[in-house]
């Protein structure tokens, strides 16, 4: 009965330091939203929101560990199956309530962990739409390397991002085009001055 009450207790403090742990964790997060913007609310409610994103910006580091191990399972499972026929995987996957969307997300997010350590834990953080646009075809690597140093990190800002560049290769390319039209003009001149240059000569002979 002692040892049984002793392993209670172990078990007891075990919890409590998590627990602990885990408040802290949360009470050391950085915030991300302007709170002088509501100046409607008191300082009791700015707090309890402020506690309310720090929460889920926790949850969100855990929910994003979670969806790496599911992305690594899944990459192995990938590996496994590639002796065998090939929509086995598909097959596979799909018998465990996944779907191709839900799979790209989970293996293109473990990806980018695996080829950029270094912002992993931002790559964890973003949300799957966010993930889905930085592994969109039409995302340069300009718009990866914001993505990847924090400087972006929603899905809308990453589409801004991606049509602004692709506006200003545009603007780029026509004034290449402007520049050349100028550079042909003047050699059409330069052309038809020395034509009529050596006409006047022939003409004189």
């Amino acid at each position: 009965m002692s040892r049984l009450k002793g392993i209670i207790k172990n078990s007891n403090t075990v919890v409590n330091t998590m627990h602990s742990l885990v408040e802290s964790e949360i009470r050391e997060s950085n915030i991300n939203f302007n709170y002088d913007l509501l100046p409607e609310l008191n300082e009791t409610e700015k707090q309890e929101l402020i506690n309310c994103e720090k929460s889920l910006l926790f949850q969100g580091k855990q929910f994003g560990n979670v969806t790496f191990e599911i992305g690594k399972s899944l990459h192995k499972a990938k590996e496994v199956l590639k002796k065998t026929d090939g929509d086995s995987f598909m097959k596979w996957y799909e018998a465990l309530g996944l779907n191709k969307d839900q799979v790209s997300i989970f293996m293109g997010r473990y990806q980018l962990t695996i080829d950029y350590p270094n912002a992993k834990e931002r790559i964890l953080m973003l949300s799957d739409v966010a993930v889905k646009e930085t592994l969109n075809k039409k995302t340069d690597t300009e718009v990866l390397n914001k993505v990847l140093n924090g400087e972006i990190s929603t899905s809308q800002q990453i589409k801004l991002a991606r049509k602004n560049i692709s506006r200003a290769l545009e603007i780029d390319e026509a004034e290449i085009v402007g520049n050349n039209k100028v550079e042909y003009e003047k050699v059409e001149k330069l052309i038809k001055k020395i034509e009529s240059k050596l006409k006047k000569e022939v003409d004189f002979e």
